[in-house]
């Protein structure tokens, strides 16, 4: 439930499963339009769950997506 997580605990899961990278490329907005989000609703909290990664300090971002999306690496 990527929507109503936060970076701490999405980290803590990530980690306990062994990824070491998190790919989030621009159809995960389809994930929130499951959640009967439109898309125009889903683009801040996209972005929100973004910066929130990056500030926590325990994702780096490594690569941008041509088309859209980020690469991550899990600290």
């Amino acid at each position: 439930d990527i929507i109503h997580t936060n970076a701490e605990s999405f980290h803590t899961f990530l980690k306990s499963e062994g990824y070491e990278y998190l790919i989030f490329e621009i159809g995960s907005i389809k994930l929130w339009n499951v959640q009967n989000v439109s898309n125009e609703a889903a683009i801040p909290e996209v972005e929100k769950l973004l910066n929130s990664l990056v500030d926590s300090g325990k994702f780096t971002p490594v690569q941008q997506i041509k088309d859209g999306g980020f690469v991550f690496k899990v600290n």
